[in-house]
């Protein structure tokens, strides 16, 4: 039996703009869930970074206040754009980094309210990426120790 914490978790599955067959995986923390190290998590389909980054943007703009910027760790992923142009035509930054956790990706929205997110290995398994959807939003820090982009 799930608990009413677990049944109160988010699960959004939107269409993004990029292709009406794509789907950002995406889990957001409820309101009132205990603080923890993540505001949710984030399964990318793909290591390319203007597609899934595209699909995740346009994913938390349905929920959220428009996304400004994202910040993350180059290690996993097939480029490093600087900016990626949502089908609105609006342009989101890219800040990358060479060094950090490959585990966080952070989002600045247009209110300045931070989101940090966990990143889900591409390769992760399929039941364990849903149960760290699932842990991430309620205030635990799941343990992936897959690599982000590799196979």
């Amino acid at each position: 039996m799930m608990s009413d914490r677990a049944n109160a978790t988010k699960q959004v599955s939107v269409t993004s703009t990029v292709t009406s067959t794509t789907h950002a995986r995406l889990s957001l923390k409820p309101d009132g869930v205990p603080a923890g190290a993540f505001d949710g998590a984030w399964w990318p389909r793909s290591t390319d970074p203007a597609f899934e980054l595209t699909a995740l943007t346009d994913a938390l703009g349905a929920h959220r206040a428009p996304v400004r910027r994202i910040s993350l760790i180059m290690t996993g992923w097939d480029s490093a754009p600087r900016h990626i142009r949502l089908d609105s035509g609006r342009k989101i930054a890219v800040d990358w980094f060479r060094n950090g956790d490959a585990r966080i990706i952070r989002i600045v929205d247009t209110n300045d309210q931070r989101l940090d997110l966990l990143i889900i290995p591409v390769d992760t398994d399929q039941a364990i990426a849903h149960r760290a959807l699932t842990v991430a939003t309620n205030g635990q820090d799941p343990d992936i120790t897959a690599t982000v982009g590799t196979t």
